[in-house]
């Protein structure tokens, strides 16, 4: 069996409003803005990038309550934005703030 997990932090950037599926489920989109430095081949890189994150239930919810700017830990995995997509976005299945940087 193959993984595919994910745990990424970071600025909730630009938000879609909460949404329900035909089946009634909430769902919420939101763009995770990520800065970092990373450890690699003895030096440090800088890393910088927005993702596109998707989350349904009651997850959704509570996350279509935060404001723009608000610092939070993400745990999920990566899924085609579409099934006929190329793009590639965060489901997200758990969530925590945390403060600062």
């Amino acid at each position: 069996m193959h993984r595919n997990e994910l745990v990424l932090s970071g600025l909730i950037g630009t938000q879609d409003a909460l949404r329900f599926t035909p089946g009634g489920i909430p769902s919420f989109s939101f763009q995770l803005k990520h800065q970092s430095t990373q450890p690699e081949a003895e030096h440090s890189v800088q890393v910088a990038f927005d993702l596109w994150v998707l989350a349904l239930g009651p997850v959704a919810q509570q996350l279509a309550q935060l404001e723009s700017g608000s610092c939070i830990t993400l745990k999920g995995y990566l899924i085609r934005k579409h099934r006929s997509s190329p793009q590639l976005v965060l489901r997200a299945i758990q969530f925590k703030m945390f403060d600062g940087e």
